[in-house]
């Protein structure tokens, strides 16, 4: 019998399949088999799974007609042999230590379960689940534990397979979170729970340029599996304390309903619109009030008070206004418009030339917070009309071609507004080969002890030139009566000039250009910073 069984369902997940596979087979714990159900793949999953169970007899491939995700944990739940279970999506990774770091505990203290931390990655930039740090301050913990509500994953968690068998617990047929109704049917009958303070999956929520994995996509119906769950758990736990309840209660409101869905408004249909604004109703007066003002403080870009903002008021008031530069070729311009409509914050508008209207993707075109500029505009025009005309008290002027993390503009919005600056500027990193890179002008910018003395930032903020990886407050470039002129390191060297700034390494954007361009259109630079420049490039070459 082997220690721990694998458990991994796959769906057209070619793209980042191999190297999940690659990461469970590098385990320094290797008493493990990974029963793998091919749920119905047509890309070609289903090769790489034949490559991986021909060469190693403990990767267990099963196929079967796509079912969903909870059918096919079913299927391999039948099959597991394992003194423990783990859950692993197709689309993250396994660190090599995670099992190991896992079993050892649940074999020292015979534990039901396991509760082991893990971080979550876009691409772009990673964080630790800061309930799960917490968790793993406690050594041992109790069912109720309201730390583990806020963690429904399965997948940083081994469960004893003998207490699984003996109450027959099953997936219910949910396609999201389907892992919250599992997890508290499990801990109905778990006495023995216990925590690792390893890191022990990695789980991705990638920016669109990197592609977009089945596990992301928010599919018609996952909405409705998602209140179907959400009433099936707090039927679970209705014995439990009143604390525990409305606890549960404001994590499902907070994280699920509006954390999961009210945040990517854009990318839902009309139905699942009107079904989550109906939901959000009947949950808020669910939660007590003091929670939610919690959800209101906690969300306060949002603007959820005085009433729930429909697309159509979003596009009327935003709080962001995000103006594209007809500079831009159409590939650039798409993706940015891809990392925007996946943004955390739903509140913008973006402004862009009229001749885009008819190139880019007809998706874009009925968002009542895309409004064009008539008329073939130069940068300077499009830059200008755009501070004039919009109602949104932030902007942010789009000039190089990037990309925004997943919470890029949540954290610009939320580290300008507590700031006594006019402006923000937000470091960049490079981006190529679909992989990140550092930018040797941002790291001297945003060298901490560079941002620290008040020489060092003047001695190099002529590289942080870009208008692109700055959010400015509205009323202060108004007030100021600054006008741009298109030529950014100029407009950049006059807000240093006449306005505050706030810099901040605590989010990223990417720049998808090449890096010499930085420096070339950095305008007015001295002589000192070109040889440093130039030293950097010889070292590392």
């Amino acid at each position: 019998m082997k220690k721990i069984s694998v458990i991994m369902p796959v769906y057209n997940d070619k793209g980042f399949l191999r190297a999940m596979l690659q990461s469970l087979k590098k385990q320094t714990f290797q008493d493990f088999e990974v029963i793998i159900v091919n749920d119905g793949s047509t890309d070609g999953s289903e090769a790489i799974i034949d490559e991986f169970a021909n060469e190693d007899s403990r990767f267990i491939k099963v196929n079967q007609k796509n079912q969903g995700v909870s059918a096919a944990r079913n299927k391999a739940l039948d099959m597991a042999k394992g003194e423990y279970l783990a859950f692993a999506d197709a689309d993250d990774l396994v660190p090599e230590h995670a099992y190991e770091s896992l079993y050892q505990i649940a074999s020292e203290n015979k534990a039901d379960l396991v509760v082991g931390g893990y971080k979550m990655d876009t691409g772009l930039s990673s964080q630790r689940n800061a309930r799960m740090v917490n968790i793993a301050k406690k050594a041992q913990i109790q069912p109720d534990d309201e730390d583990l509500i806020h963690s429904f994953a399965l997948w940083n968690k081994l469960f004893r397979r003998e207490i699984v068998e003996q109450f027959h617990i099953r997936f219910e047929p949910l396609k999201h979170v389907e892992d919250a109704v599992f997890l508290y049917s499990y801990l109905q009958h778990a006495r023995w729970i216990f925590t690792c303070s390893a890191e022990v999956y990695t789980y991705f929520k990638r920016i669109p340029l990197l592609g977009t994995s089945t596990t992301q996509t928010l599919r018609p119906g996952l909405l409705e599996d998602a209140i179907k769950a959400q009433e099936r758990t707090l039927e679970l736990i209705s014995g439990w304390s009143e604390e525990f309840q409305e606890e549960m209660r404001y994590k499902f409101l907070n994280t699920t309903i509006i954390g999961d869905y009210y945040r990517r408004l854009w990318v839902l249909d009309a139905d699942t619109s009107d079904t989550l604004f109906r939901q959000i109703r009947k949950d808020k007066q669910r939660v007590s009030e003091d929670n939610w003002e919690r959800i209101v403080k906690n969300n306060e870009e949002l603007q959820l008070e005085p009433r729930l903002r429909e697309q159509k008021d979003i596009g009327a008031l935003p709080l962001l206004c995000i103006t594209l530069s007809p500079a831009l070729n159409v590939e650039e311009t798409n993706d940015i418009l891809a990392s925007l409509y996946n943004q955390n914050l739903p509140n913008f508008e973006v402004v862009a030339d009229e001749a885009y209207r008819d190139v880019i993707p007809e998706i874009y075109l009925d968002k009542p917070n895309l409004r064009f500029i008539e008329g073939r505009q130069s940068v300077r025009t499009i830059f200008n009309k755009a501070l004039d005309s919009t109602n949104a008290p932030y902007i942010l002027f789009v000039d190089l071609p990037i990309v925004f993390d997943l919470n890029s503009l949540k954290t610009m919005w939320k580290t300008l507004s507590k700031a006594d600056a006019d402006f923000l500027s937000l470091r960049m990193i490079g981006f190529k080969n679909r992989k990140k890179a550092s930018l040797w002008i941002m790291e001297q910018v945003f060298r901490k002890e560079h941002m620290e003395d008040m020489d060092k930032q003047k001695k190099y903020n002529p590289l942080d030139w870009m208008l692109c990886n700055k959010l400015f407050d509205t009323a202060a470039l108004r007030s100021r009566e600054i006008s741009l002129s298109g030529n950014s390191a100029k407009d950049v060297r006059h807000c240093f000039a006449s306005m505050s700034c706030k810099k901040s390494r605590s989010g990223v954007i990417a720049f998808l250009g090449e890096k010499e361009r930085l420096i070339r259109e950095a305008g007015d630079l001295n002589d000192e910073l070109r040889r440093e420049y130039q030293d950097a490039q010889q070292q590392k070459a």
